[in-house]
């Protein structure tokens, strides 16, 4: 087991991206975060009357350690996955688990985890390619 550890300055925009071409370079049996530090970045739009037009939400980390195993027969090329909706669009992580997979049928979430704030929640997926079943 090894980790990896990333550290984003100025709430980079750029850090699950970044996160995911690190391990797309891999083959993995399991991955799990060890710890992380992260945000809920808001952004309001506003018409040309300077009215608010739309808000919308961004999960973002500051840091993030993810432990990394290479052992064993099942090994998969993982990813993770940030999304954030405002408060109460959602009723918690099992209506966010169906959503997700009805988006995504080629992929299996591995963990899931909820950050709730005052104005939104946040959802955190690490994941893998669905195996073909035969």
């Amino acid at each position: 087991m090894f980790t990896m550890r990333f550290d984003f300055q100025d709430h980079d925009t750029a850090d699950i991206s970044s996160v995911n071409a690190a391990l797309s370079g891999m083959r993995l049996s399991h991955l799990k975060v060890e710890d992380s530090d992260g945000y809920l970045a808001v952004c309001t739009s506003y018409d040309q009357d300077q009215r608010p037009a739309g808000t919308t939400y961004r999960y973002g980390f500051d840091h993030l350690s993810l432990a990394c195993e290479t052992e064993g027969d099942d090994l998969h090329t993982w990813q993770i996955d940030a999304q954030a909706y405002p408060k109460g669009e959602l009723s918690g992580s099992d209506a966010f688990h169906d959503l997700w997979c009805r988006a995504h049928p080629d992929r299996v979430i591995r963990v899931l985890v909820q950050y709730g704030f005052d104005n939104a929640d946040a959802f955190v997926v690490l994941y893998h390619e669905r195996m073909n079943q035969r």
